[in-house]
Order: C-alpha cells, then structure tokens, then sequence
C-alpha cells in the first residue's frame, strides 16, 4: 500500500459507504482512478469493509470487560476462548491477569453465566469483571443512543451490510424488492438514526 492507498484505507474506516467520486475529491486522484484502487484494495484483501450495527440493535444491553489469571500457559486459554463465538475480543497482554476479553451479551445473567463457564476452566484461577456503565467510544461500531426503531426491511439490509458494507443502493433493492432510491433512504436512516 502506498501514502494514496492509505488515505484511502482511512476514508474508508471512517466511512465505508463513501463514494468513488467522494474519495477521489479527498485524495487527488480521478473517480475511475479511485475505483480501481478501491476495488483493488478490497479484491486482494488489504480492506474489508462491513457493516457494524449498534450492540443494541443487535440484541446486546450488557457490556463487560473481563481480566482472567491464568495458571500455565495463557496462549493456550485465550486460543479456547477466542473459539467461541459469544467473546468478540480475547487478548494476551502483560501483568498478573495476561488473558483480557470483552463480553457483549443480551443482559447482566447472560454475563453472568459466561462468567461461571469461565471459571470453570482448569487452567483460569481468578477472573475479574467491570460491567460498563457507559460506551463512549468503540472503534468496530457505533455508539451513543439510537434514534430509529428498525423493521423486518431494515434488519435485512443490515444483514446484507454486514457481509459487505460497500453494497450497492441497487444491489440491495434488488436483492430486497425495492427501489435504489427506496434502499438509499432507508440506508440513510440507519446511518442517521445510530444503527
């Protein structure tokens, strides 16, 4: 990747959904310029992007960092962890609890239950827990309050985001059975309202 590419790459993070023309305006280049290098970056692999919903969108109210203490080697208890799709984040890092995680769970007994199975693993000899009173900011998705209910439509397209945050306002109408036009302001709403 050179200096362009990854301007690119960065406009990108901050907005999957911006266009060719869009990008091409903030790093110099021409639109049909952009869009190879665009579809270039994603085609090999340097950038995915996706569409991330809000936690509460996606049925997750109860946040919770947790911190284990390990007895043998932490590799090995984070490796099982990360195996299970419920754990959205496992790390090792240095100090006296190496294996570090983030739950995102329907509710404070969901933690709780995640909590005991961890325990229950031989080699964990202490776990600790902060629930989260509040996110502020979270670089893989949105945060703050969300301003619109989401129907049956809606969630498809989320869907739809999900596996490809690039899809087009066409792609999803026919995908869906509406307009572009129909697809677009509903995008838009999501993206307004905090989904």
């Amino acid at each position: 990747m050179d200096e362009i590419d990854e301007a690119i790459a960065e406009l990108l993070e901050a907005d999957g959904r911006l266009t060719h023309r869009e990008i091409a305006a903030r790093v110099g280049l021409s639109r049909s310029a952009t869009a190879v290098r665009v579809e270039h970056l994603i085609a090999h692999g340097q950038i995915t992007v996706k569409g991330v919903i809000h936690p509460h969108v996606a049925g997750m109210h109860a946040l919770a960092y947790v911190s284990l203490t390990v007895d043998g080697a932490a590799a090995e208890v984070a490796a099982a962890i990360s195996r299970r799709f419920d754990v959205p984040f496992v790390s090792i890092v240095t100090g006296p609890r190496p294996v570090v995680l983030e739950l995102r769970m329907a509710d404070a007994a969901a933690i709780a239950d995640l909590i005991n199975e961890l325990r229950a693993l031989e080699q964990v000899t202490s776990v600790d827990t902060l629930t989260y009173v509040e996110l502020v900011r979270d670089v893989a998705a949105p945060v703050g309050e969300v301003t619109v209910t989401i129907d049956a439509t809606d969630a498809k397209i989320l869907r739809l985001l999900q596996e490809d945050g690039r899809c087009s306002y066409a792609e999803i109408g026919r995908l869906l059975g509406m307009s572009p036009g129909g697809a677009r302001r509903r995008v838009v709403r999501l993206l307004e309202g905090g989904v």
